[in-house]
């Protein structure tokens, strides 16, 4: 009888250590599946001054972000907002200086805004679904989609006056996600200058589509 027992007291501990084996090995496949993609959001603070134009050639800031990491490798980009503040440090219109562009780890640039008003900007996000347009003064009726100096909210990457790429963030859908993100911020006018405070981007990452 004691033997029997003890038969019976072993495989139930078998049985246990198998169960518990494929619960534990399913938890992990799960929270590994649960890792990959999901949300980018970094800010960065600059504090930096972006060089004044010369006679004959634009003024250029470049500011990068990393993106990296297991959670997303070999995600997909599904959209980017990217958040941008300056403040003017010379001259009352500095802003009317500025071009700003955003260039993605696979070299793909969308122009965010160019020549805005007044002497610093944002902080603004420039967002492809945003109801609002930057306007460099102050625009007829509706004002209700006018975003206007300082710039402080949200609204479509501007193409006003000149285009240097494309003027949507979706151009950069599809890309890999991880590498080097750059914002650029050239000024094309002598005299009045300015300082990028910070930027932040967010980029919704998913897998590849099935094709």
């Amino acid at each position: 009888m004691k033997s029997r027992r003890s038969r019976l007291a072993v495989a139930g501990v078998l049985a246990l250590s198998v169960t518990v084996g494929l619960s534990a090995g399913a938890a992990q496949a799960k929270k590994k599946k649960a890792k990959i993609g999901g949300t980018v959001n970094v800010t960065k603070t600059v504090n930096a001054p972006i060089p004044d134009a010369g006679p004959t050639t634009f003024g250029v800031l470049d500011s990068t972000i990393k993106v990296g990491g297991k959670k997303f490798k070999g995600t997909k980009i599904r959209d980017v907002n990217v958040t941008v503040q300056t403040a003017g440090t010379s001259g009352a219109s500095a802003a009317d200086n500025l071009l700003a562009r955003l260039t993605a780890p696979n070299g793909a640039t969308t122009q965010l805004f160019f020549a805005l008003a007044g002497h610093s900007i944002g902080p603004v996000t420039l967002d492809d679904e945003s109801f609002n347009f930057l306007f460099p003064t102050a625009p007829p009726a509706p004002a209700a989609t006018a975003l206007v100096s300082p710039y402080q909210g949200t609204a479509q990457p501007s193409c006003f006056a000149v285009q240097f790429s494309p003027c949507v963030l979706s151009a950069m859908d599809n890309g890999g996600v991880t590498g080097t993100w750059t914002l650029s911020v050239y000024d094309f006018s002598v005299n009045e200058t300015s300082n990028l405070v910070s930027w932040q981007l967010v980029v919704a990452a998913g897998k590849p589509y099935k094709t």
